[in-house]
């Protein structure tokens, strides 16, 4: 089969646009599924038409919690807890629980990272650092699932809040910093490459 691929102008890590939008997730795979039937080549690119409907920001959406200065990682984390509720009791899944650690316990093992020390991993057969990659990421998905529950936000204002006004975000930010200058390979490699996405490094100039 010649090659043959659907351009689409969505963001990174959303390939078929919106989110919960099964009519429209069905027109962009249908658009790309004909390109197969197609008689022409050798090599067919092909832009699909419309853009993600979520693409415009959502002015009614606020954001789930942001706390005076002063306070703490597990607070916030407490505040932000019952818009995460009701964002799962909404979807009725979540994508939290890597590490197979509650909240609480996930907000210990970043805070004891964030203070330099390297607390048993969570995850057997994984290193103090790795598993810290998995808590990250879970408290971004907490976070975010968060940020959802309420109004139909597009991705860019839920990241926006997420890195720009959250303790959590702050927090992951500094560890960052703190794994870039560490003389362990592993951890440079988790401080440059995956732990603040790339879009929010070049857009915070970090």
């Amino acid at each position: 089969m010649p090659p043959r691929a659907l351009w689409a102008s969505f963001e990174l890590g959303r390939p078929l646009g919106a989110p919960n939008n099964a009519a429209f997730q069905r027109e962009v795979l249908l658009a790309a599924l004909n390109l197969l039937i197609r008689e022409r080549g050798p090599v067919i690119l092909e832009d699909f038409p419309k853009d993600d409907p979520n693409a415009e920001a959502d002015l009614g959406w606020s954001d789930p919690v942001v706390l005076p200065d002063g306070g703490s990682l597990a607070e916030e984390v407490a505040a932000v807890k019952p818009a995460y509720e009701t964002a799962i009791a909404r979807t009725g899944r979540t994508t939290v629980g890597l590490t197979g650690m509650s909240m609480d316990e996930t907000v210990e093992y970043i805070n004891a990272i964030a203070e330099g020390r390297r607390p048993e991993s969570p995850l057997e057969g994984y290193s103090s650092i790795l598993g810290f990659r998995f808590a990250a990421d879970d408290i971004k998905a907490f976070y975010l699932e968060a940020a959802s529950g309420g109004g139909h936000p597009n991705s860019k204002q839920m990241v926006a809040w997420f890195w720009d006004q959250t303790i959590a975000g702050q927090t992951l930010i500094a560890i960052r910093s703190q794994l870039q200058a560490s003389d362990r390979k592993a951890e440079n490699v988790i401080g440059n490459l995956t732990l603040v996405p790339g879009v929010q490094v070049v857009r915070k100039q970090l």
